[in-house]
This record gives C-alpha cells, structure tokens and sequence, in this order.
C-alpha cells in the first residue's frame, strides 16, 4: 500500500489515542509516563548535540583526516549512533507529546510516522555496528599506542549544557504528566 496523508492515520490507532488519556502501555501510570517523556525528550535532544558536535569537526577537519583515518571513523562511529538515538528517541518523544485525546489524528499521525522511522533510526545503528566491526582490531592497537592518557576529570565542566538540557527535559516532562494528572487521569 502506498501511504499517502489521507490513508496515514488508521482509524483503530485515532480510535485508541482519543479513547486514552495517556497511551495504553502506561496503565495510567503519571509518574511513568513522565519519566519516559522526560527521558526521550532529554536523549533526543542530546543526540541531536552529538550529531551536530561530530558534523562541525567533520566539517571542520575535512581538509586535514583522512576518509580511513581512525579520527574520521571515531567521528562517523559517533554521528551515526547519534543520529540513530536522535531519531529513535526523538520520534518516542514526540508521540509522548502529541498524545491528546481531543487531537487523535494528530497522535495517530505521529505514532505511524514513528513506526517509519524507527527503521530509519536503525539504518544508521547499523552503520555505527558496521564501523564498530569492521574498526575494532585496528583500533584497539591505534588506542594502546602512547600517549594514552585521557584527562576526563578534567573535562567534567563541559557536561553543564548537557546537565541542563536534561534538567529542562525532567521540569517540562514532569509539568506536562501533572498537568494531565490533575486534568482527571
């Protein structure tokens, strides 16, 4: 079947956002929900710092490393995996806040595009395995040779903006689940 924007929403997943208040795997469970809907939203949102951090050096070393260089590979490692949490979590997030029982298509819309996606999402898992696979051995030589040291203490202040954005996405979350519950869940 070809999907087109009239046959996108299934009138059985309209039926079942606009008879539920909050979608049917969390049992009316508030504290559930809200704990998903902050951490898909969180983890969205640090996929998308991931993939962005690895474009601008791609982008900003491409004169410089090699396509089989073990940086360039480390960086592609990293954007795929990033781009495959961004799109898994972002489209788990997104249904999370789309559900409404007043906007069910909408919400029926969002949980079929998710299904298409999810696959998306695993494409690029699957590239992040293939280099993962492929690299392993060369890389593990390439990582014992000295210098080996690496100074992660020191680099504890650059998690600020990532502590924030997931501070952010447990306030907001946690506000719309008590919103919801307080609306007569």
């Amino acid at each position: 079947m070809i999907v087109t924007p009239e046959n996108l929403v299934d009138t059985n997943v309209q039926d079942l956002v606009a008879s539920n208040p909050l979608p049917t795997t969390f049992h009316g469970d508030v504290l559930l929900y809200g704990s998903n809907l902050a951490a898909m939203t969180a983890f969205t949102c640090l996929g998308v710092m991931v993939v962005g951090w690895m474009l601008i050096a791609i982008v900003t070393h491409r004169n410089v490393d090699k396509l089989f260089h073990p940086i360039t590979i480390y960086r592609g490692g990293w954007f795929f995996a990033g781009l495959a949490l961004t799109i898994r979590a972002g489209t788990a997030a997104a249904a999370l806040w789309s559900w409404d029982s007043k906007a069910a298509k909408t919400g029926a819309a969002v949980l079929t595009l998710q299904r298409y996606l999810d696959l998306a999402s695993l494409v690029f898992a699957g590239a992040w395995l293939l280099l993962l696979a492929l690299t392993y051995p060369a890389m593990c030589i390439q990582l014992r040779k000295a210098p080996y040291p690496v100074e992660m203490i020191a680099r504890l202040p650059s998690l600020k903006i990532p502590a924030v954005v997931v501070a952010m996405s447990i306030l907001a979350a946690g506000a719309v689940a008590w919103l919801r519950a307080q609306a007569g869940l």
